[in-house]
């Protein structure tokens, strides 16, 4: 069966955001997204070309209540760098002070965003690996 090719705003294979982001950004249901993401062999997105203005336009068209994608963190971060203050940067990218604080400060917990490799916290990193003895 041939898939109607549908002008997407925003690539079904984008990593680094949620199905339900994918599916808000260009108007479709999630079922859409996951059907596109199955049958497609469009190619992967070139992540080069993501900045800090495409991550701060992905925040802007976040749903309420969904997960900031990956790239959002990363642009947030970015704006820090440049000097703009954590009021500024909350209310550009429709999030709290908190969330902000993470982005810019915090250490990724468990695994890596885009690779979902596992990682150790910092806490984990820091601890003394204990000897097990065997009898």
């Amino acid at each position: 069966m041939a898939l109607t090719p549908i002008p997407w705003t925003w690539h079904p294979h984008l990593s680094g955001v949620t199905t339900s982001w994918l599916a808000h950004a260009n108007g479709v249901t999630v079922k859409t997204i996951e059907r596109w993401r199955r049958r497609s062999n469009l190619a992967e997105v070139d992540l080069s070309t993501l900045t800090a203005v495409v991550g701060l336009e992905m925040a802007q068209i976040r749903p309420a209540r969904c997960i900031m994608p990956v790239w959002s963190r990363m642009a947030v971060a970015e704006y820090a760098r440049r000097g703009v203050s954590y009021d500024e940067l909350a209310s550009m990218f429709r999030c709290g002070k908190s969330t902000v604080w993470r982005c810019v400060k915090r250490w990724p917990g468990g695994f890596m965003p885009l690779s979902g490799k596992r990682v150790l916290t910092l806490q984990q990193q820091s601890q003394v690996p204990i000897a097990i003895v065997h009898r």
